[in-house]
């Protein structure tokens, strides 16, 4: 693709991206978002760079923290925009919570010390069944 085409085609991206909603992450696939963490990186379309990282404050996540710090710490030798560094720094904390509620997600929560006493648990064993007459049983109303 030559030059004039591509910067067309990141500007229409650019466009795109702005309207970009949570919901939308569900039309994206991994490879889609890939696509995304490597167009990040062309220095000669910062204003790309900059709508890709507004709409990772949205659809963003895990993956996409790593490359955004290292432009938000600007050390990154080809990063020469201003620009960018100030979308990374804003794009950071969403990220960041982002990342954090998916580690929640996949947390497992399990009690720090197992119940000593039985009267504490709330499941137990029933103790008996009681015997009840067949009339007092509840049925579907005919």
């Amino acid at each position: 693709m030559n030059s004039r085409m591509r910067r067309a085609a990141g500007k229409a991206l650019a466009r795109l991206l702005q309207s970009s909603t949570r919901s939308d992450l569900g039309l994206l696939s991994e490879r889609h978002l890939k696509d995304l963490r490597e167009n990040l990186i062309v220095p000669s379309q910062p204003e790309l760079t900059v709508s890709i990282m507004n709409a990772w404050q949205i659809i963003g996540g895990r993956s996409e923290l790593s490359i955004v710090e290292k432009f938000a710490d600007d050390s990154l030798p080809f990063n020469k925009s201003q620009d960018v560094l100030t979308a990374a720094k804003a794009c950071l904390p969403y990220l960041r919570a982002i990342a954090e509620a998916e580690k929640q997600r996949n947390t497992l929560l399990r009690a720090a010390t197992p119940a000593i006493d039985s009267e504490v648990s709330l499941l137990r064993p029933a103790a008996s069944v009681p015997e009840a007459a067949e009339a007092q049983l509840l049925r579907p109303a005919e």
